[in-house]
C-alpha cells in the first residue's frame, strides 16, 4: 500500500528530475561575440605564419553560439562552445565554395586554417585585437577588429586618369570605342575591374580608415587589344598594387 509519506517522496523526486533536465544556458562573452574579427596571422606547429600579404579572412561569433569564417574560396559554418577559464572550442561541418579564380595554394591555405580554428582551445580579448590558441601552443591565431569603409566598397568606379613619374593616361578620352578601366571593390575584400585588354582580379585590406592595400592583381579573360593599351593595362595593374592611402573627394 502507497501511503501519503511515498506520495510525498515520489513528488519529490519528480520535480528534482525537471530540475536537472533544464538546458543549461550557454556562457556567453559579449567581447567576443558579434563582432567581425579579421585574421592578421596563423602561427603553424613549424613556427611559420601560413598568411600571404593582404590575404583575408573574417571570423563572425554569433551570441546564438554560430561561427563563420568568410574567405576568398571556401566558406566555413559551425558552432563554438565557451568554457570556464576563457576556453574555447569550435566545430565546423560545414563549407561553401565561392568562384575561385585563385590557384590550389589559396584554396590549400583555407583548408589550413579551417583546422587551425578546430583545434583551438583558449581565447583572449584585448579590446579590439583576439588571441586564439590550441594545446601547447600549436596553433596561435591573431585577430583584429575588422575596419570596413562602406562609402568605398561596392561601387563601380571609372578610371579617369592615371599618373606614375614618367607618364600620364587618359584612358578614356582617346580611345572612345575601347571598353572603360574600371574598379570595384566589394565588402567581400574582393576587387575586380575591366582594362581595354582583360577583366582583372585581386584582394585588397584596410590598416586603418585611410590606408588601402591592394594585392595579387592578375588578368582573368583576355580579349583583343593594341599595344597602347596592353600598356596603359600593365601600368594599371602596378598602379593598383602601388596604393597605400586613398581618399574621396
Amino acid at each position: 500500500m502507497i501511503t501519503p509519506r511515498i506520495y510525498w517522496l515520489l513528488a519529490i523526486l519528480f520535480v528534482g528530475m525537471l530540475a536537472c533536465s533544464k538546458p543549461v544556458d550557454p556562457v556567453t562573452d559579449e567581447d567576443l561575440q558579434n563582432i567581425v574579427w579579421k585574421l592578421d596571422s596563423l602561427q603553424t606547429p613549424a613556427g611559420t605564419d601560413v598568411l600571404t600579404p593582404g590575404y583575408h579572412t573574417t571570423i563572425h561569433f554569433t551570441d546564438d553560439m554560430a561561427i563563420q569564417i568568410d574567405q576568398l574560396c571556401t566558406d566555413y559554418f559551425g558552432s563554438y562552445n565557451i568554457g570556464s577559464d576563457q576556453t574555447l572550442s569550435i566545430s565546423l561541418p560545414d563549407s561553401s565554395n565561392e568562384f575561385c579564380p585563385w590557384s590550389d595554394t589559396v584554396l590549400d591555405l583555407e583548408t589550413v586554417i579551417a583546422s587551425a580554428f578546430e583545434s583551438i582551445e583558449n581565447y583572449q580579448v584585448d579590446g579590439d585585437r583576439l588571441i586564439l590558441s590550441s594545446e601547447g601552443n600549436d596553433y596561435v591565431v591573431y585577430l583584429s577588429a575588422e575596419i570596413t569603409d562602406p562609402s568605398l566598397e561596392n561601387t563601380l568606379w571609372k578610371l579617369d586618369t592615371l599618373e606614375n613619374a614618367t607618364e600620364t593616361f587618359l584612358p578614356n578620352s582617346e580611345s572612345p570605342a575601347v571598353r572603360p578601366s574600371t574598379l570595384a571593390l566589394y565588402d567581400v575584400w574582393m576587387i575586380s575591374g575591366a582594362t581595354p585588354c582583360n577583366y582583372y582580379y585581386g584582394y585588397y585590406d584596410f590598416s586603418n580608415n585611410d590606408a588601402l592595400a591592394v594585392y595579387s592583381v592578375f588578368d582573368y579573360m583576355q580579349v583583343g587589344c593594341g599595344q597602347r593599351d596592353e600598356h596603359l593595362q600593365q601600368v594599371i595593374f602596378q598602379a593598383l598594387e602601388s596604393i597605400d592611402t586613398y581618399s574621396r573627394a
